[in-house]
Formats: C-alpha cells, sequence, structure tokens
C-alpha cells in the first residue's frame, strides 16, 4: 500500500536513519523535525518531508533551520495537545492554532501566508495520497 512512515525520533535520528536506508521506496515525515542543519541533507536522501510544529513559532534555532529546508519539503503539523504556538504556548494545544506556525514559517521564508498554505497543502495532500 505504500503508506506514508511518520517518524518521532529523539536522541536517535542518525540509528533512525541508518535503518531507513536499509529500505527503498519509502516516503513519509520527520515528524516535529529537530535533527539540526546536519540532518537536512540526510532527510533529503531519503527523500521525506520535515514536519514542524507550534515551537517553529518561539525557537529561533528551529527557525534557522526551517530557513534552509525548501518550502516543498515542509509539513506543517500541530502535535495536539502539545507544543502548542505562541500566543497559546503553555495552553493545551489545537488543531485551529496551526495557522499560527503558518504565521511564522511564512515570516521565515519571507513568504505570504497563502502561499505557504497552498504549498504546505499541497505537500501534505502528496503525502498522504489525498
Amino acid at each position: 500500500k505504500n503508506l506514508p512512515l511518520l517518524i518521532h525520533t529523539r536522541q536517535a535520528f542518525e540509528k533512525t536513519v541508518e535503518i531507513l536506508n536499509r529500505f527503498s521506496d519509502l516516503k513519509g515525515v520527520f515528524h516535529c523535525y529537530s535533527a539540526g542543519r546536519k540532518g537536512i541533507e540526510l532527510v533529503n536522501k531519503l527523500n521525506f518531508y520535515f514536519g514542524f510544529d507550534g515551537n517553529l513559532t518561539y525557537d529561533e534555532g528551529l527557525q534557522k533551520i526551517a530557513a534552509l529546508i525548501p518550502l516543498e519539503k515542509i509539513l506543517l503539523e500541530t502535535d495536539a495537545p502539545f507544543l502548542a504556538p505562541e500566543p497559546y504556548r503553555g495552553q493545551r494545544n489545537e488543531p485551529a492554532y496551526l495557522v499560527e506556525t503558518a504565521r511564522k514559517l511564512a515570516e521565515v521564508k519571507n513568504s505570504s501566508l497563502e502561499k505557504i498554505a497552498q504549498i504546505t497543502t499541497k505537500n501534505s495532500t502528496e503525502l498522504f495520497c489525498l
């Protein structure tokens, strides 16, 4: 069925990539991407997407990483009920707050919110065959 993988890895990024490299024709997303600059090339070689959550709105290091990744490889995620974006940080996250993450990505990419919405929606549609 070639369903996409949703990878959530912490403190095991290199090992995860090593395992994924044993297979061909995989597709998926690194949920809540956190592997930094050094992981970008590895994720691109796998042809996976990078998932960004509400923490993008307040994590300047993550914003710098997102700036380096082509928009065509980015998905926006809620991670609800966790990682609420600013101005909801510390509260229960809701899918309706995703627009705040999109706004921050538009700022980081020097783009319009409409373009961010269009391209990240297209990316999700392609990955999940919707």
